[in-house]
């Protein structure tokens, strides 16, 4: 069902448009979409902003019943199967195992001996937090609307959606700039852990934020409709150059090597881009001329920026240790080891980390996370949890292969090295550990399983 006029896009001579009409599970989408990146970018520590999502995404997929059954039948058999055992695996760990069973399973004798003390061992589940657990679960709701209703979508709604993104993204880092002047200003959870002088947009953590600023550049440069006449390409360049700065500006050392990403994607389409004869040549020239003047503009803000003190501090970084990641990652390892291969629990990594940091690690403040989520894994979902982990990177492989095979398909291509970025920097943080990101990784797989050549072994994409 359509409604409304929601956009327009223009055609290849720039001059007449044609206007497009968004469905239901397009707004759907792009409603969860600003309410993820607006107040879902905190992370575990900010519990009401992610029961506004999670709660819009369980309505989101009350209203659209249906999609999620056409989602289990249409959708490639793979990725039907991955989304399963990702959501699913959580409540698995809820269901109640008989006590001898639950006590002979690694890691748990510490608890086993202090419940026979405190009355004997009964029933419980494989999860050491089953309250962490479920919550994991919950986590899920909301990039499992967005796959369904993406994929959905057409491609040009998906396109529009693309375009939604960026200026979400935007929005986000504009926000976060005022952090920049005022430390009371543009930072939403500076109560958590305050980050003067640090741009972090609208999320809890740093590397989350370049990396959803590098996202945003990656889905801008992979706009099916390539910029036609100087005011877009003005624009566009504009939108890139402010947001390259951004995640500079973030001081996270893994978003501006990620940076590579987007300038790759630019560099492969600038490489396919074809001359062609143009009666116009005059207008042709003035167009070039004043897009290049913009770019040039732009570029000489973005360096006055870095040229700044505060950008000079994030850049030195570099030369910076690692605030003890290293030790934490080493003891992260124990840890995993000492549960595998069935785990503790999905998202109970806090509550038994603590357990087994080691005594010449420990600090007043708490780990919280791995900083390696692949490590995490391990210790919250064991042999099961890295096997999805590795599935999900095989299939994003896979299907990237085709991607990068056909013409023109710059949209999956984006999605593709938005999630080799997502990838990468979980070797060192956890980009995925908030409902922003896990929103924004849903769209991109959308995109990418979405790419004209990729069909199914039960028929065509709609």
């Amino acid at each position: 069902m359509q409604v409304g006029d929601a956009t327009q896009v223009m055609t290849s001579g720039g001059k007449s448009y044609l206007p497009i009409r968004l469905s239901r599970d397009a707004w759907t989408v792009s409603i969860l979409l600003a309410l993820a990146v607006a107040i879902g970018g905190g992370g575990a520590n900010a519990p009401w902003g992610n029961l506004v999502v999670q709660l819009a995404a369980i309505a989101a997929l009350a209203v659209r019943g249906k999609a999620l059954a056409e989602f289990a039948t249409t959708s490639p058999r793979a990725l039907t199967l991955l989304v399963a055992a990702s959501c699913l695996f959580p409540l698995v760990q809820l269901v109640p195992l008989h006590p001898d069973l639950w006590r002979d399973l690694p890691g748990r004798s510490l608890v086993a001996g202090s419940q026979m003390l405190s009355g004997g061992l009964g029933w419980f589940p494989l999860s050491l937090s089953p309250a962490r657990t479920l919550v994991a679960f919950l986590g899920t709701l909301a990039p499992l609307a967005v796959m369904v209703l993406a994929m959905r979508c057409s491609p040009r709604e998906l396109a529009v959606l693309q375009s939604i993104t960026v200026c979400l993204a935007i929005a986000a880092a504009a926000f976060g700039t005022l952090h920049l002047f005022n430390d009371e200003w543009g930072d939403l959870y500076a109560s958590q852990r305050p980050l003067a002088g640090v741009l972090v947009a609208t999320f809890a953590d740093r590397n989350a934020a370049a990396l959803a600023l590098v996202g945003a550049l990656l889905f801008l440069v992979g706009l099916p409709a390539p910029a036609r006449t100087a005011q877009q390409k003005a624009i566009r360049a504009a939108a890139g150059a402010f947001l390259a700065t951004c995640v500079v500006l973030t001081g996270s050392r893994s978003g501006m090597v990620l940076l590579a990403a987007p300038a790759l994607l630019f560099a492969w389409r600038l490489a396919g881009i074809q001359p062609r004869a143009d009666r116009h040549a005059g207008n042709s020239r003035r167009s070039m001329t004043w897009a290049a003047a913009f770019a040039l503009l732009a570029l000489a803000g973005a360096a006055a920026i870095l040229t700044t003190d505060r950008a000079q501090e994030t850049l030195d970084r570099f030369d910076g240790g690692d605030g003890m990641r290293a030790e934490m990652r080493a003891d992260s390892l124990y840890a995993a080891q000492r549960y595998w291969p069935v785990g503790a629990g999905m998202g109970t990594f806090d509550e038994v980390f603590q357990v087994d940091e080691s005594l010449e690690h420990v600090s007043p403040r708490r780990a919280g996370r791995a900083h390696m989520d692949y490590l995490e894994l391990a210790i919250e979902g064991g042999l099961v949890a890295v096997l999805i982990a590795a599935a999900w990177i095989g299939w994003v492989i896979l299907t990237g292969w085709r991607a990068i095979r056909t013409p023109d398909a710059w949209s999956a291509r984006a999605a593709l090295l938005f999630l080799a970025a997502i990838a990468a920097q979980s070797t060192l943080a956890y980009p995925l550990r908030n409902q922003a990101m896990l929103c924004l990784g849903a769209l991109a797989v959308a995109l990418l399983a979405r790419s004209p050549i990729v069909r199914t072994d039960r028929g065509p994409l709609p």
